[in-house]
């Protein structure tokens, strides 16, 4: 992603946000992402990160009603 993004930007993207659903960033993993030119992670909470934003309670919820 961090590769992905770089690119983006030389190729003159001027902002690039990354959206994960499930967002497994262990170690430095959010710090590069940065480093690398990404404006904003926007992430749902099925794990606990600190760019974990989006709550999928409602959508759990829904499901379990009868």
């Amino acid at each position: 992603m961090a590769t992905a993004i770089t690119m983006l930007r030389q190729q003159g993207a001027r902002r690039v946000y990354l959206a994960a659903v499930h967002p497994v960033l262990t170690g430095s993993a959010v710090l590069k992402l940065y480093r690398s030119g990404v404006e904003a992670i926007l992430a749902t909470d099925t794990l606990d990160k600190g760019v974990s934003t989006v709550s999928v309670a409602p959508l759990i919820a829904r499901a379990m009603r009868p």
